[in-house]
């Protein structure tokens, strides 16, 4: 996990998730799904790792959790739809640049 610890020992103020041996036999999961979990919502800002203090809920919740929603998938597509375009429209230039 890439994290750092948050200033002024704020991680005090938050609650702190049970370590991942609990989360897996609380759960009745493998191990390896709650590292997965953690890693996931350490990604989408929804917890903050600090090495050898713990996984904590994080002071604020994420601006944006993209694909949570079909609403959240469209707008993410329509991104992706016209950086492609726009990818596509320099491809041509250059080649085009290229062959003169």
């Amino acid at each position: 996990m890439n994290a750092a610890r948050p200033a002024n020992n704020a991680w005090r103020r938050w609650p702190k998730l049970l370590g991942n041996r609990r989360l897996a036999d609380y759960f009745e999961v493998a191990l390896v799904t709650v590292q997965k979990a953690v890693h996931l919502l350490q990604d989408q800002g929804w917890v903050v790792a600090t090495p050898a203090v713990g996984v904590f809920v994080a002071d604020r919740q994420p601006e944006k959790v993209a694909g949570t929603t079909i609403e959240g998938i469209r707008e993410e597509l329509r991104l992706l739809q016209a950086r492609t375009a726009d990818l596509s429209a320099r491809l041509e230039r250059l080649e085009a640049d290229r062959s003169h």
